[in-house]
């Protein structure tokens, strides 16, 4: 029976795959401000990147790409012993890099990015399609092996204790006067400016905003870091009736365009990036998240958005709710 794709064929579909679907990523990210994952967990992994998490896409696009040419003089000059070698040599380093980096996000960070899951997948892939094209399955077994020495070696170490982490009211951007004497209760509220659960959530504080600020004191910490982000929480801290309402200045500030907006204050970055290590450090998954400081002993968490809001109207501090469509949730940090 006639092969309905070759061998051949089959690997370079897969390269060529790889390396278009990593270059739009690039366009998409460098022209258009988007991207094809939208979750928030992968700019968290960007963050732990010296040199950005773009930077780091298009590194993998170019890899592809030469991977591709080095694999077509393979086949254009098959007497030749270093064009295979070249491409074994790239694909077992590559399969290490990989691995490193999600044993870093798995073990250390425990999120993820799903590109560079994509990529990993996508390299089992290439291995599995060229083993298949050289009738050699050691070729897929040394690159599973030296994938998983990568992954293994970057899980033991801890980073964690490298770095001290944030109190909890040392990454407070926004707090609501003082409406209560002392300071419990406190209400922690960790949200992105990219997560729908939480807009949908700000919308119901914002409509008891009266009720709640009377019966404590809300500090709200944004986990977004990027510029543009910036801007806006920058632009937000210079309008005098902020604290009439912060949740509904914080869903104001959703809105705002690039256009106009005033240079990111650093100062405003240092405190997502301590909300960022603080949450990424407590092991949190998902945004919104209310921590709750009833006393000095007693500390209370809550996770998603209808898990706040259950709990807030049984203590009687949701009385108007906005109407919408079900079901709101936690959006994962993996969319910290």
């Amino acid at each position: 029976m006639k092969k309905i794709v070759s061998d051949k064929a089959l690997f370079f579909a897969v390269v060529l795959l790889a390396a278009i679907t990593l270059t739009i990523e690039v366009l998409l990210q460098t022209f258009a401000q988007t991207s094809l994952c939208s979750a928030s967990s992968c700019k968290v992994v960007g963050e732990y990147v010296r040199f950005g998490e773009l930077a780091l896409i298009q590194v993998g696009a170019v890899f592809f790409w030469i991977f591709l040419l080095l694999a077509c003089f393979a086949v254009r000059y098959p007497q030749a012993r270093f064009w295979p070698f070249a491409l074994l040599g790239c694909l077992y380093g590559s399969a290490a890099f990989d691995g490193a980096l999600l044993g870093f996000q798995f073990m250390q960070l425990k999120t993820y990015c799903l590109i560079c899951l994509g990529v990993g997948l996508a390299l089992f892939c290439v291995a599995a399609s060229y083993a298949w094209w050289r009738k050699s399955w050691q070729i897929l077994l040394l690159a599973l092996a030296v994938w998983a020495s990568g992954f293994a070696a970057s899980s033991i170490l801890r980073w964690d204790d490298m770095a001290e982490v944030p109190a909890l009211n040392d990454s407070v951007f926004l707090k609501t006067d003082l409406a209560v004497s002392g300071d419990y209760p406190a209400y922690h509220l960790f949200f992105s400016l990219h997560c729908s659960h939480c807009a949908a959530l700000l919308l119901d504080l914002s409509l008891n905003n009266e009720l709640l600020t009377s019966n404590g004191n809300w500090a709200l910490h944004p986990l977004d870091t990027e510029k543009e982000d910036i801007a806006k929480l920058t632009v937000l801290t210079q309008v005098p009736e902020v604290q009439d309402n912060v949740f509904y200045a914080i869903l104001k500030a959703k809105q705002l365009e690039n256009a106009g907006l005033s240079a990111a204050e650093p100062k405003i970055s240092d405190l997502t990036k301590k909300a960022r290590a603080f949450f990424t450090a407590g092991g949190y998954k998902g945004v919104p998240l209310l921590i709750v400081e009833v006393n000095p002993s007693v500390t209370l968490t809550f996770q998603g958005g209808d898990v706040i809001l259950n709990w807030l109207r049984g203590q009687e501090l949701i009385e108007r709710q906005a109407v919408r469509e079900p079901k709101q949730g936690a959006r994962p940090v993996d969319d910290k």
